[in-house]
């Protein structure tokens, strides 16, 4: 129950500052946060930590004395007297105490791992809820895009269907030609067939989003997002090295070393030392109790020793080259998302500023149009720039919007803040 209060409390810090310009994004922030409380991605990490937690009190337990009740018997042709006369068979019960003095070498490496893998457990879980994180912002605003995408497309159908009714009442008093009308209706159509191909994808990207997210379905109410990526600012300032990813390697690597010297401490001898006292004391020729010193050291087991240190002695190689390689990578990484971000930025505002004119050409035109300066496919043509060029504005906000999330979580806000 502790640690679930503890994983509660951690999450909470996450989403609340663990992504300090998450505050921004009020719709984000809190479908992220009920997420949290249902996602079942979510308790399969928790899980996971715990049971990589129980296996470090296994392993630092070898570094401690055991206390066993051991009962056994024995069948033989000299067995001790008893005071019914001679016994073939021989029963003894006693709690024994066992502990390990010298285990060739692996004391100081167990009691390091044992320091050492909470902290990498600890690693592990806030990568993986940054993943997750990753993940769910993705899916959010792809499912945000799609659902503006259909919004637009709604009031495009709405003006041209007003567009469509108003011509046919000027051709029935031969104002205008029976041709346009039917070049408009033709359009009409287009758009209807369009918001039908939109609309399938809006179901599938929002039950895509509440199968990820564990949430109740709303309708639209979490993708309420209004806020202008123009605002977004990403700082460039990283410490690699500060980033739980590099240093979840770097700590695989030390686990790795300390497990190579456990494997290698298997060609030195053990010594323990082992206390019994005895609990059916009705033999009369046995102590009530006994003190032992055992001895063993392994001479020859058909390569198994040399094998096991071997490979643990090649994992930490491996962990070694991965950590250096995750360095290299975490850097190339960072630096493709700040070059995506900008030029995202970049293309944004331009995509912007070209709806912009698209809409004020098109309003010019429905004026000459009324005039007769210009003719109806010139009108249709504008309108398919506005309505092609809102589809790639509204996909490029998203995506840049995702990108500055992206870059937040990678920076690794959450190194420390774990319970």
């Amino acid at each position: 129950m502790k640690s679930i209060l503890h994983l509660k409390f951690f999450l909470l810090i996450f989403c609340l500052t663990g992504i300090p310009h998450l505050r921004s994004e009020a719709a984000l922030k809190d479908a992220f946060q009920e997420s949290l409380n249902l996602s079942q991605n979510i308790e399969i990490y928790r899980l996971k930590k715990e049971r990589n937690d129980a296996g470090v009190d296994a392993l630092s337990a070898k570094l401690y004395p055991a206390l066993k009740l051991i009962g056994n018997a024995r069948y033989g042709n000299n067995t001790y007297q008893s005071r019914e006369g001679l016994d073939r068979v021989d029963t003894n019960l006693a709690l024994n105490l066992t502990h390990p003095l010298f285990q060739g070498g692996a004391e100081y490496p167990l009691y390091q791992l044992k320091i050492l893998l909470p902290e990498k457990n600890k690693l592990e879980l806030t990568d993986d809820i940054k993943n997750y994180f990753i993940q769910f912002a993705t899916s959010y605003f792809q499912t945000a895009s799609v659902i503006e995408e259909e919004e637009k497309q709604l009031k495009q159908i709405e003006n041209v269907s007003k567009r469509v009714q108003l011509l046919e009442s000027r051709v029935k008093i031969g104002q205008d030609k029976r041709s346009d009308l039917y070049l408009l209706k033709a359009q009409l159509l287009r758009l209807k067939a369009d918001h039908s191909e939109i609309r399938s994808r809006v179901e599938q990207s929002i039950k895509s989003f509440y199968t990820l997210s564990s949430l109740e379905e709303k309708d639209d109410q979490y993708f309420q997002d209004k806020k202008d990526p123009l605002e977004l600012v990403l700082s460039s300032e990283l410490d690699l090295r500060s980033q739980s990813e590099y240093l979840f390697s770097q700590q695989s690597y030390q686990a790795a070393y300390y497990e190579s010297l456990i494997a290698k401490s298997a060609y030195f001898p053990n010594i323990n030392v082992s206390a019994n006292y005895y609990l059916d004391q009705y033999r009369t020729s046995r102590d009530d109790w006994d003190l032992g010193l055992t001895l063993t050291m392994n001479l020859y087991d058909f390569g198994e020793t040399a094998s096991s240190a071997s490979q643990a002695k090649l994992n930490a190689l491996i962990a070694d080259k991965t950590r250096q390689l995750k360095e290299r990578e975490l850097g190339l990484e960072w630096s493709e998302l700040l070059t995506k971000f900008k030029y995202k930025k970049e293309q944004y505002q331009h995509l912007k500023e070209a709806l912009d004119f698209s809409k004020r050409s098109y309003e010019d035109q429905l004026k000459d149009l009324s005039r007769g300066l210009v003719n109806q496919i010139d009108v249709i043509r504008a309108l398919d720039d506005i309505i092609n060029l809102e589809k790639v504005v509204i996909k490029s906000a998203h995506d840049l919007k995702l990108f500055y999330f992206q870059a937040e979580a990678f920076r690794n806000n959450l190194a420390g803040v774990l319970p």
